[in-house]
């Protein structure tokens, strides 16, 4: 987090809710809630051109496509359509061999 992002969230006295300590939330998705009350954009670093690949559960795209976009960092592996996890990691531990 920015330092202007923490700011903005002790202005808006977000940062010291005892109520968020019963939360079942990770604190990621309370971080990024009270940040957009607060009235912040966050920045997006998946799509297009830039460098990550994410979704929750699995890949966004199959392991060839995420090389032919360039990208650098792919979150999760556990599959894609009919690929399992270890081919994956196998398809990308290949392609880091010399």
């Amino acid at each position: 987090m920015s330092e202007s992002c923490v700011r903005r969230l002790a202005v808006a006295d977000l940062l010291s809710k005892k109520e968020l300590g019963r939360s079942l939330l990770q604190e990621d998705h309370i971080l990024g809630l009270l940040a957009k009350a607060a009235g912040i954009e966050m920045g997006d670093f998946v799509s297009g051109d830039l460098p990550m690949a994410l979704e929750w559960k699995g890949l966004p795209c199959s392991p060839h496509e995420l090389v032919a976009r360039k990208k650098k960092i792919t979150h999760s592996t556990r599959g894609w359509k009919d690929i399992g996890e270890n081919e994956i990691r196998e398809f990308f531990r290949d392609l880091r061999s010399p």
